[in-house]
């Protein structure tokens, strides 16, 4: 696990450190006072469930499919017409479906995680840059049968997903053969094709398990009891769903900040950031860090369990922590590649992690406590 780094000369609190370290203070007094609320019970549970699929699961893989299926038809079309048009077409595309991923990444259990369909994906962080030599290697080898649906999707995940398909269309060699008219440049928009395709297969394969059909998970998560084979009763999938909140905090503190930071701003790391080829480090964590207040805080969210009865401190620092850590971001004058590499903007990096890591604990510790649950998992267990 990444060490938190510690950087006095940039640890400048900002206004939701301030509130955060208040409501450290007097965290347990308030909490106390609530003990005239009721206890939660199922029907609380089944219903924030219910409306946390409905209005944010559903719609987000939807969009999801939505846009692999674009992105598709683009690559398929810059493969069989290829031009700067149709190739402006296919990079717009791989955008869109990677805002739209973006949002529901932090939805890692059930038809995401079966099948590894979030790793096929999304294959990040590639650690030991496999991405790279198997991409190498399947252009060296130029096998046509390797690009066949069912061969390509039972292949390795580093070649399946989007960091794939951006390697192509972003990554130095590969991208000056995109145009080309020879036989491996060919082969190459082939591979852009099987991506773009699989990719679509695998949204509708997660729109299809998160719909009304009988036999699809929604269908079996609506129903808990001990036959079940997900969960016993509807606080699992609550508990299932903060952990959603708080493993997203954790992933953007441990892998999309920790990683291109380094080992501090002396020494940074910017080719360990998320996209850094295609410069959307920072857009990625927009829309991450929104996704997760969204879950958090509306009418449809985990925040609605308690909306009559919600600490209102606890509320309103976890409300200020996400906007004050999105406004940060959006304040950064380049990608977070570029960032970490300045001096003066690679301590607003810092300072947005600090940022990130106490609205973790606020997440882990009160808002737990609050939603009585316990989320009691260790984050590396399952990456």
């Amino acid at each position: 696990m990444m060490r938190p780094l510690k950087d006095p000369a940039l640890s400048v609190p900002t206004l939701f450190q301030i509130v955060f370290g208040a409501l450290t203070l007097f965290g347990a007094f308030m909490l106390g006072s609530s003990t005239a609320q009721a206890a939660l019970g199922e029907k609380d549970y089944e219903a924030v469930n219910a409306r946390i699929i409905e209005n944010q699961v559903v719609p987000r893989y939807e969009a999801f499919a939505t846009a692999s299926e674009a992105l598709a038809e683009a690559a398929d079309s810059f493969a069989e017409d290829t031009s700067e048009a149709t190739l402006i077409a296919l990079q717009q595309a791989f955008y869109k479906t990677m805002d739209a991923w973006m949002a529901v990444e932090h939805i890692r259990f059930g038809p995401s995680k079966f099948e590894d369909r979030a790793d096929r994906i999304f294959f990040w962080p590639d650690r030991h840059n496999t991405g790279s030599r198997q991409i190498s290697r399947l252009l060296k080898e130029q096998d046509p049968t390797a690009l066949d649906a069912e061969v390509f999707a039972d292949g390795t995940a580093a070649v399946q997903g989007l960091p794939a398909m951006e390697r192509l269309l972003f990554g130095g060699p590969s991208q000056s053969l995109l145009l080309e008219s020879n036989a491996e440049a060919q082969y190459l928009r082939n591979v852009l094709s099987a991506i773009g395709n699989n990719l679509d297969r695998l949204a509708k394969e997660l729109v299809a398990a998160w719909s009304d059909q009988a036999e699809s998970f929604k269908t079996a998560i609506s129903s808990p009891d001990e036959n079940n084979p997900y969960f016993k009763d509807h606080k699992g999938l609550t508990l299932e769903l903060f952990r959603s909140l708080q493993e997203g905090l954790t992933r953007i503190d441990a892998y999309k900040l920790s990683r291109p930071l380094g080992d501090g701003c002396e020494k940074p790391r910017p080719r360990r950031s998320e996209s850094w080829r295609s410069g959307r480090s920072k857009e990625n964590l927009i829309i991450n860090l929104t996704a997760l207040r969204d879950l958090y805080g509306d009418d449809t969210a985990l925040f609605s369990i308690r909306k009559y009865h919600f600490d209102p401190r606890l509320d309103q620092s976890l409300r200020m922590g996400f906007d004050d850590a999105i406004s940060q971001l959006k304040s950064l004058s380049a990608s977070l590649s570029e960032a970490v590499q300045n001096a003066e903007s690679c301590g607003d990096v810092v300072s947005l992690q600090e940022q990130v890591k106490s609205l973790s604990s606020i997440v882990e510790g009160d808002l737990a406590q609050a939603l009585e649950l316990s989320a009691g998992f260790n984050f590396n267990d399952g990456d």
